[in-house]
């Protein structure tokens, strides 16, 4: 399977051919055959213990393939055989003892190129303006927030422009909403600096709006359940639009195969077209309908537009309550802006 290709300068291709990964002299995955072209981005899904992080760090080299082809090559085509690449750990890795500055610094300093120091500096100043965090130089990473520290990690794997970026699941120990932020921030990084990137990720709409193609692996045994092309991934922003139907539509993809184990038939293709086109008419509905509740609901007569209830003209609504029996009135004095429609069983006076 490949994924669309894309010119990229420093990024770099992978094709992988019946490639077996494990550890310790046993076998998790096997018959795994993909390719990677330069500059997309990859997601490995699945349930713990199925493989993900072995499968990544065989990737990155980190681990032995047990058996098949890995190879990596560059934009003119040639072969290499150790890319030059990143690598984010769940655990961030920053030195403790080293400030911002310096952590950012430090992938320049034991680069093979021989860089300046006054180009290592003015390179740290750049990236830290870039992450927002102008001021913070000489701050230690203990006194920073979990949404700081994620962006100097990241930092810290790009400002080295690596040709792949590896990433085990560095947003997962963030809260919904920074996570979505540092979704977004990344993306942005990767319009600016082009780079290859594969990640695992427990997140399924984390996978669908920063890959452009993900790999579903299911547990017990492990293996690979489908190799998915997401059709909600926008190559000129490197990532999806979250309100697009397609993005709606690949969650639930994703989240089918995972839970049932097996790829989704052809009948759950009516399933998918009925989802977008109730996204479609929802958002013709929010566009052409202006829902000003705080406005409208003050009054009866507000409310009963907001609702779509008819309007009942010359009946106020202290004449109503006051024909209802006691019950009924106290029933409809606690119901807010609903006073205004008539309680259930009730007979309106005429």
């Amino acid at each position: 399977m490949t994924i669309a290709p894309e010119a990229r300068t420093c990024a770099a291709e992978l094709n992988v051919k019946d490639l077996a990964i494990g550890h310790n002299g046993k076998t998790l995955l096997k018959h795994l055959t993909f390719s990677v072209p330069a500059g997309s981005s990859l997601a490995i899904v699945g349930e713990s213990g199925c493989g993900k992080s072995t499968l990544l760090t065989t990737l990155a080299g980190l681990l032995p393939a047990l058996g098949g082809e890995l190879s990596w090559r560059d934009a003119q085509g040639s072969v290499l055989k150790h890319p030059n690449s990143s690598f984010v750990w769940q655990q961030l890795g920053l030195l403790p003892w080293k400030t911002v500055q310096k952590n950012l610094t430090l992938p320049l300093l034991l680069s093979q190129h021989k860089i300046p120091a006054a180009d290592c500096a003015d390179r740290a100043a750049a990236m830290i303006e870039e992450l927002g965090l102008s001021g913070l130089e000489n701050r230690w990473p203990a006194t920073l927030s979990g949404g700081q520290r994620q962006r100097i990690a990241l930092g810290r794997a790009l400002i080295a422009q690596p040709a792949v970026l590896f990433m085990d699941e560095p947003f997962s120990a963030l809260d919904a909403l920074r996570r979505e932020r540092l979704q977004d921030f990344l993306a942005g990084m990767r319009r600016r600096r082009p780079t290859t990137m594969i990640f695992v990720t427990h997140d399924i709409g984390e996978a669908a709006f920063l890959a452009s193609d993900i790999l579903l692996l299911g547990a017990g045994p492990s293996r690979l359940l489908e190799h998915y092309a997401n059709p909600a991934w926008r190559s000129s922003e490197q990532c999806a639009d979250r309100d697009s139907p397609e993005f709606v539509e690949s969650v639930y993809h994703i989240h089918n195969v995972l839970r049932q184990g097996v790829p989704p038939d052809e009948s759950l293709h009516l399933y998918s077209l009925l989802l977008r086109l109730c996204c479609c008419f929802a958002a013709l509905a929010a566009r052409k309908r202006d829902f000003r509740i705080g406005h409208s609901a003050r009054s009866p007569a507000g409310a009963r537009r907001l609702l779509g209830c008819p309007q009942r003209s010359g009946i106020h609504r202290s004449h109503r309550s006051e024909s209802l029996p006691a019950p009924h009135r106290a029933r409809t004095r606690h119901c807010g802006f609903l006073s205004a429609r008539r309680p259930f069983g009730a007979q309106q006076s005429r």
